[in-house]
């Protein structure tokens, strides 16, 4: 599909490069590596409507909000783009025509409908009412979005988990994708009426609450993981024990964190990547650089080999997580992503004083730490409510 339109053009039309693992590339793999299956498709469904289809007992059609993260559905006309629909024909090798993608799609939905009542099998078996309501579903985020109450403009959150999360509410898509222009037609202008080039990291979906408006998502596979294996590395450079205790390790964490020795090592940048990262793309490998960029680390080697000193391994620990947090702002920002008011923190990371009060000074707000367990099964309840308000 990139080969086809373009990075950016995908972008800006469905807020969202192509991603390998996206609804419309696995569409297009699937059809070209099982060409001869392709006639006997009677519909393609995300696993959200497919699982609203077990609840209604017919084939439920796609949510707005999780079709955006499809490489196929337009932001500004929300509904499925020609030019994405020719381009993942094209990808298809000829196994599957535009017209025939549409046809199998469906017409995708907002994510407040009601699309009708509960079947009469699962009515019998839980003692449902006759006129209870099936309300489209959604995917894990867009709920996730609802049950921590992100509702305006400005709500953001981040979630510090195995990978961190950015999420947030917005009411255009500017700077990123197309709120009013179509592959098809090679639209340039952003949703705010810009031209610059959109974001290609990260990805912008339609709202699952709010009429005509946007969620923004980021997501950083190397978090918690990678932080816990420099704090680690760091604690044993450091002449800490083996067999020190989790608490032991954290206690050193946040006071490697709140300290500061730029006066005996100089400031660094560093990246912990135990995994290709996606947000930006960068391959697996660790980075240590000084202030004036000079690379020192040697080649193949991670964080633990400049960590000769006590005084080293904390710098190093400390210039890893500043710059987590740092490319967070980063990439948010280029998403249009800007908290007002106060930065709501969760996950196992927010446990941390010291982590919370770096993200409060590099995003430049104030934090407040959410304790939302199970925020995606919440906000499912919170808009099968709005739908049938």
């Amino acid at each position: 599909m990139t080969r086809a339109m373009g990075a950016e053009a995908l972008a800006r039309v469905t807020g969202s490069r192509a991603y390998e693992r996206f609804t419309g590339p696995q569409i297009a793999r699937m059809a070209r590596t099982r060409a001869g299956a392709v006639p006997g498709w009677g519909g393609v469904s995300l696993i959200s409507s497919f699982l609203a289809s077990l609840v209604l007992g017919g084939r439920a059609p796609a949510d707005l909000s999780d079709a955006s993260g499809m490489n196929l559905l337009g932001l500004g006309s929300r509904g499925w783009d020609d030019g994405c629909l020719h381009a993942c024909a094209a990808a298809s090798e000829g196994a599957l025509s535009a017209e025939r993608l549409r046809e199998l799609l469906g017409d995708p939905v907002p994510s407040w409908s009601c699309l009708g009542t509960v079947s009469s099998r699962l009515r019998r078996r839980y003692g449902l009412p006759s006129g209870c309501a099936a309300v489209a579903w959604s995917g894990d985020n867009p709920c996730s979005l609802a049950g921590l109450r992100l509702e305006r403009p400005g709500d953001v959150a981040v979630s510090l988990g195995t990978s961190d999360t950015v999420i947030g509410t917005m009411e255009d898509a500017s700077g990123s994708a197309d709120g009013s222009g179509s592959a098809s037609d090679g639209g340039s202008a952003g949703a705010d009426g810009s031209a610059g080039p959109p974001a290609l990291d990260g990805h912008v979906f339609a709202s699952p609450t709010v009429p005509g408006g946007f969620m923004a998502l980021l997501c950083f596979k190397n978090g918690s993981l990678a932080r816990e294996r420099v704090r680690d590395a760091a604690f044993a450079a450091a002449g800490g024990s083996a067999d020190a205790t989790a608490e032991d390790r954290w206690a050193f964490f946040e006071e490697a964190l709140l300290s500061g020795s730029e006066d005996e090592v100089g400031a660094l940048l560093a990246r912990a990547i135990d995994q290709p990262e996606i947000t930006p793309d960068l391959p697996a490998g660790d980075v240590l650089l000084s202030a004036g960029g000079e690379a020192l680390l040697p080649a193949g080697s991670d964080l633990s080999a400049w960590m000769t000193s006590a005084d080293r391994a904390a710098a190093v620990l400390r210039a890893a997580v500043e710059c987590q947090v740092m490319s967070m702002r980063l990439a948010a920002e280029a998403r249009g992503l800007r908290p007002e008011g106060a930065l709501l923190v969760t996950g196992g990371g927010s446990r941390s004083g010291a982590l919370l009060q770096l993200l409060a000074d590099v995003f430049d707000v104030p934090v407040m730490v959410g304790e939302t367990p199970d925020s995606a099964a919440l906000g499912a309840a919170f808009r099968a409510k709005h739908a049938v308000m």
